[in-house]
């Protein structure tokens, strides 16, 4: 591959060069699942709208480190939604212990907060929201949702206001990949590159929607990874 092409590649979330040494000669190669084209930025985008449409004006947000590309198209989403939107952002943590990053930032700038974004998944940031007594001050939206058996829970005590379902049915695009492997069709891949489209997120905003995509989107049936 030209070094252009290899990058493209390796912006996949399912490429691995350990593995691609092993399979990209290999003809059952069903490609490498496809997370750019805008996803993660839109992520960004609608989990802060979110936040806007309730009002919020003072935020902080939650990103992995920079130069991961997923966590720097969230983060540019995030950013476009708070000028869009006139919304201040008042302070960040970007890097991989986010439980300390959320400790820190509201336990120095809570006070001010009306809103908080957070690229991380489980009980991390809305736990230490409602530990740190800002229920009833600060709305969450965060990418992937809290635990299951808690997210409900969650969107009743009113300040959990978004999270992401849907993106992680990778079983779903495995048998996609297969499917158009064996079937020779070509008809998934990008322009004949070997790398499918990513499956977009939605948005969750309240406990029905969760109710709904947990019993059809989560559990045991599909599996959350290959």
């Amino acid at each position: 591959k030209s070094s252009a092409a290899s990058d493209v590649y390796k912006r996949q979330r399912s490429y691995n060069e350990e593995v691609a040494n092993v399979v990209d000669g290999s003809e059952y190669n069903c490609g490498w699942l496809n997370e750019a084209g805008g996803v993660n930025f839109q992520m960004g985008y609608d989990l802060t709208e979110v936040l806007a449409n309730k009002g919020c004006k003072n935020i902080a947000y939650l990103a992995q480190a920079p130069g991961s590309e997923i966590g720097d198209d969230r983060v540019r989403g995030i950013e476009a939604a708070c000028e869009d939107y006139g919304i201040n952002i008042v302070t960040s943590y970007r890097g991989a212990d986010y439980a300390a990053g959320a400790s820190d930032i509201l336990a120095t700038r809570g006070a001010e907060l009306d809103g908080f974004v957070s690229n991380s998944n489980g009980d991390i940031g809305i736990a230490a929201i409602n530990m740190a007594g800002y229920t009833d001050s600060i709305q969450y939206a965060q990418v992937d949702a809290p635990s299951a058996s808690d997210t409900e829970n969650y969107f009743e005590m009113g300040n959990l206001a978004a999270t992401t379902s849907g993106n992680n049915v990778y079983v779903v695009q495995m048998f996609m990949q297969l499917f158009n492997a064996i079937s020779g069709a070509d008809r998934l891949f990008n322009e004949g590159d070997r790398i499918i489209p990513m499956i977009p997120s939605f948005l969750v905003t309240d406990s029905k929607g969760w109710t709904y995509s947990n019993q059809y989107i989560g559990g045991d049936n599909p599996g959350l990874v290959p």
